[in-house]
């Protein structure tokens, strides 16, 4: 409680204070996606200043993204401002949604970006925080679907056009809209939570994850791929999210136009909030890596954000795969098992070819020697197995076949609860002629802990020599 009091008393004072502006820049020639921008929204205000500062913005809104539109543009046009600027819709909760979204934008903009800001999210039960979990339709609680899993999810898919718009213009970036409510959650309580459900720590836990998150993406491709990555608080910002849900009748309407008079007088307003999101965006001396408030880095939060073992991230630092932290299904832990990426001197399609051609697969892999499929999801594959000297005969169910760069298969050992794995092969390409190769096996449940230990090493020993065996394969057949 002395914290909280602590950070009210601070806000208020901030409140009094001169705010701190961004700096124009000119952003002709660079794209810029903004996630979360519906009216009186943080992310409104970014792309509204970011496209009249010259850059092609595209801002997503979960609904009316025509009525956005016109909006943004109207607001554009009022001040003498030519933007270029287009709103998509795009519902984190929904794979589908973030997977159309990005296909969407490879093809529209050459898989090119410069900037992606992830910004929606949501807060769920601010006044009634011990209700039953909220869960998205996938199963998932909400928070950490909506604030975590979806801009880590829309993050991967746009990757390989935010390393090509580093690489053409020297500079891309990722901006990760966090908050200060991260410091609910320690470290130790996001990878084994305790705590009975809170939805305000439910919140923190999906806000200090993306800064994790933020943090790793700098570590992994910063100095290879000038692709900077940062963590951001905005302050405590009058927008739609701080809005409760309308009430119904007149005494309703009294009562919220009080509301929303009250908390403007106590939050900032959201043109003040958006400035530290459009610096980050914009300007030139962005130190990736850390965590900004206020538009300059505060270190206490970024110190904070070193103490995540990497290996709750995978264990690669090159480039192509980021897994997400290890969390929890029932309360089970996840363990990751994971090699290092390969390289392959071909092209994606190529390894593809050949992971998918069920006569070959004996002459190469000598951790799975045969599979029998017909590579439709849900349908049964049938694996034979080598861990250390014996063989396993196992059937596993596919789950996942998306050409030419993931495919994956899951089973079911009795009940999930009980043991749950799933394997996952990823292609990711660098070039034309070249990309990365990534075996990724995943343990959850009861039993997990104890497969891991019994038969970790194996499978880690077996991907390895998995990954080996298929680049020497799959070159040996290039120009073939």
């Amino acid at each position: 409680m002395p914290n909280e009091i602590a950070k009210s008393v601070r806000h208020l004072w901030l409140l009094c204070t001169p705010k701190p502006m961004a700096e124009r820049v000119d952003l002709a020639g660079r794209t810029v996606v903004v996630t979360g921008a519906s009216p009186n929204s943080l992310g409104y205000e970014t792309a509204k200043t970011l496209a009249s500062w010259g850059a092609d913005v595209i801002a997503t809104s979960l609904h009316d993204t025509k009525a956005t539109e016109v909006c943004l543009k109207s607001d554009l046009s009022g001040v003498g401002a030519d933007g270029n600027i287009s709103v998509r819709s795009l519902d984190l909760c929904d794979t589908n949604s973030v997977s159309n979204f990005a296909e969407w934008f490879v093809k529209e903009y050459d898989g090119t970006l410069h900037v992606l800001l992830n910004n929606a999210g949501i807060h769920k039960n601010i006044f009634s925080p011990r209700q039953k979990p909220p869960l998205s339709a996938d199963g998932v609680e909400i928070h950490w679907r909506t604030n975590y899993l979806g801009p880590f999810h829309l993050t991967n898919l746009l990757l390989p056009s935010l390393k090509s718009g580093a690489r053409k213009s020297g500079d891309a970036r990722v901006i990760n809209v966090a908050s200060h409510l991260h410091n609910r959650v320690s470290n130790e309580e996001l990878i084994n939570p305790t705590k009975t459900y809170h939805s305000w720590n439910a919140y923190g836990a999906s806000k200090l994850a993306l800064i994790h998150f933020s943090f790793e993406l700098n570590r992994r491709f910063e100095k290879e791929f000038n692709l900077r990555s940062v963590a951001l608080h905005p302050g405590s910002v009058h927008t739609n999210l701080t809005q409760t849900q309308s009430i119904n009748g007149r005494i309703g309407a009294v009562l919220n136009r009080v509301n929303y008079a009250m908390t403007s007088l106590v939050l900032l307003h959201r043109k003040h909030g958006a400035q530290t999101l459009i610096m980050c965006a914009s300007t030139p001396t962005l130190q990736g890596g850390h965590y900004y408030e206020r538009c300059r880095v505060k270190n206490q939060a970024t110190r904070l954000g070193r103490h995540l073992p990497q290996k709750h991230y995978g264990a690669s630092p090159k480039p192509g795969f980021i897994v997400s932290p290890n969390c929890k299904f029932m309360g089970f832990r996840e363990y990751t098992i994971q090699t290092d990426p390969v390289e392959v001197n071909a092209s994606n399609e190529l390894v593809w070819r050949v992971l998918t051609n069920k006569q070959e697969y004996g002459e190469w892999n000598p951790f799975t020697s045969r599979i029998q499929t017909d590579f439709k999801i849900g349908s049964p594959v049938h694996l034979l197995v080598r861990m250390g000297p014996a063989k396993f005969r196992i059937t596993e169910v596919l789950c996942a076949f998306d050409k030419p760069r993931l495919i994956a298969w899951e089973k079911k050992f009795g009940a999930r609860w009980l043991l749950f794995a799933k394997r996952e092969q990823h292609i990711e390409p660098i070039d034309d002629s070249n990309c990365c190769y990534c075996n990724i096996d995943i343990l959850t449940g009861l039993l997990a802990p104890i497969v891991y230990l019994c038969f970790g090493n194996y499978i880690r020993r077996g991907f390895r020599d998995v990954a080996r065996g298929l680049k020497a394969f799959v070159e040996s057949q290039v120009g073939k």
